[in-house]
């Protein structure tokens, strides 16, 4: 894993494209136009899903038959930025040792299709994670009736508010691919022509992050045993509700 300034990226990208020379840096103009720009590419990457690296394991308190609560910065879930998906959630039973037994993650139609969604239990079944801005939304099925927790794992994005001298961890492959961006988002603004293979070394690049990202899943084949539907997001059947 690769530390380095974001004021690194952008001077290693202006002198991609001959802007700066080698071993000179950016001025203050240059370095705020780069940096912008840099910005604008890892927000865009974050829309990409398979950009992002940080896929992150959260425990959150719940109870007293509150049904939504809010996700991201300052929310009743409290991390730094709101999650761009849902992969996994467990309903934890405070047992000794504590008892995770999964959930159902259903999507916008599914939870709408819930008919009565009031009840409460000891026990949550299903969940539903909303993409409100700037806080997402949780919503849990049945109500937790007691303090319990959830366990959520979590797509969170990349930091895409950098400063000149904010210093950042990164995976391999990410540096090179947000310089080589840069530089080809850079060059058109200071006229400069973009080398011939540029272009194709940075869908390698990003080819080899996604893959380096997405976990492979395996496939389980059950005969249903009761009624339901099948979803192949998270290869559940026999649903009831």
């Amino acid at each position: 894993m690769q530390t380095m300034m974001a004021k690194d990226i952008c001077d290693q990208a202006l002198r991609k494209i001959g802007v700066v020379g080698q071993g000179a840096a950016a001025n203050g103009y240059q370095l705020q136009d780069a940096l912008f720009n840099l910005n604008l590419i890892i927000d865009s990457w974050n829309g990409e899903g398979g950009m992002m690296f940080n896929n992150n394991y959260h425990t959150f308190n719940v109870g007293s038959i509150k049904q939504a609560y809010t996700i991201g910065p300052g929310g009743d879930f409290d991390i730094p930025m709101r999650p761009m998906a849902l992969e996994y959630a467990a309903f934890q039973q405070q047992s000794t040792p504590p008892l995770d037994l999964p959930m159902t993650i259903v999507s916008s139609t599914e939870w709408a299709s819930i008919q009565i969604k009031g009840i409460a239990s000891a026990l949550g079944s299903v969940i539903y994670m909303n993409q409100d801005w700037p806080l997402g939304q949780v919503f849990i099925w049945p109500a937790p009736a007691i303090n319990a927790k959830v366990v959520l794992t979590l797509w969170e994005p990349l930091n895409s508010n950098l400063l000149a001298t904010t210093i950042f961890s990164l995976p391999p492959g990410y540096a090179r691919g947000l310089m080589l961006d840069l530089a080809m988002n850079l060059a058109p603004n200071y006229g400069k022509q973009i080398p011939g293979d540029l272009a194709a070394t940075m869908a390698s690049i990003k080819n080899n992050i996604v893959c380096a990202n997405v976990e492979p899943q395996r496939l389980r084949y059950d005969v249903p045993t009761g009624p339901g539907t099948y979803n192949s997001q998270n290869d559940q059947t026999g649903r009831t509700y």
